[in-house]
């Protein structure tokens, strides 16, 4: 129906046209690690958002203190190698960098919304197909009119990538994403944007040999256990819900 079309539409724009082109934009401006703890934002935003439009994904003081400690994990995990981080949040030489970010972090979580709200009744796969589908003809129309080139990859390595990330990075990634959207809810589904940094430093330390530092394990450490507490079932013994309403 015309409702289905209308939230795939947004779907998206939200989930993938605007945040890509805002996230490429801002590292031009803004280091890695203050781009990874803004994006980091997704969960708090996602859990504010399905509160008060989601009968279902409520804010709860489990699910609040779950999701501030795990991004405490992941400012904990951009300030090792000497990475500028958060220290650099709310500098002036780069503020517009900070708000294009936050701005694809709110996309990221109003996608999540959408999807579990309007398309519950379509498969994973439907949602991840038709809204990549959107959004990749949204890019090729656009550019063109904001007056940046495309430019053709010429070396194979690069088509490689290029592919990889096509095909795992965004495709089969988005698929499992809606997936675990519509069977746990998306406030614990945008908990894998913690994961991002986990495993990007991970691969750091065991593929290009770099150190095992503080950094790292403590802030993994602090991750799993804001995951952990946000999955957190309550007692059973305990008769009122654990809710902030």
């Amino acid at each position: 129906g015309r409702t289905t079309w209308t939230a795939l539409a947004f779907l998206g724009i939200t989930s993938s046209s605007i945040p890509w082109l805002l996230i490429s934009w801002a590292e031009e401006t803004i280091d890695s690690a203050l781009a990874t703890v803004l994006n980091s934002m997704v969960p708090l935003f996602t859990i504010l958002i399905a509160h008060f439009t989601l009968h279902d994904d409520r804010i709860t003081r489990n699910r609040l203190i779950g999701l501030l400690i795990g991004l405490l994990g992941v400012v904990t995990l951009t300030q090792r190698g000497g990475d500028v981080g958060i220290a650099s949040f709310g500098s002036r030489s780069n503020l517009t960098g900070q708000l294009a970010m936050l701005v694809a972090a709110f996309l990221y979580a109003v996608s999540g919304i959408i999807a579990r709200r309007y398309l519950r009744h379509l498969t994973a796969l439907v949602q991840a197909f038709w809204s990549m589908l959107i959004a990749a003809v949204m890019l090729w129309i656009s550019l063109p009119v904001l007056g940046i080139p495309l430019e053709v990859p010429r070396n194979p390595v690069t088509w490689v990538g290029v592919v990889w990330l096509g095909i795992l990075g965004a495709g089969i990634a988005s698929m499992l994403f809606y997936f675990m959207l519509h069977a746990i809810g998306p406030t614990r589904a945008s908990l894998v944007t913690y994961s991002i940094p986990v495993v990007g430093v991970s691969l750091g330390v065991l593929i290009l040999g770099e150190p095992l530092d503080m950094y790292l394990v403590s802030g993994m450490i602090l991750i799993v256990a804001g995951v952990s507490v946000v999955n957190r079932k309550p007692s059973r013994f305990r008769r009122r819900p654990d809710s902030l309403r």
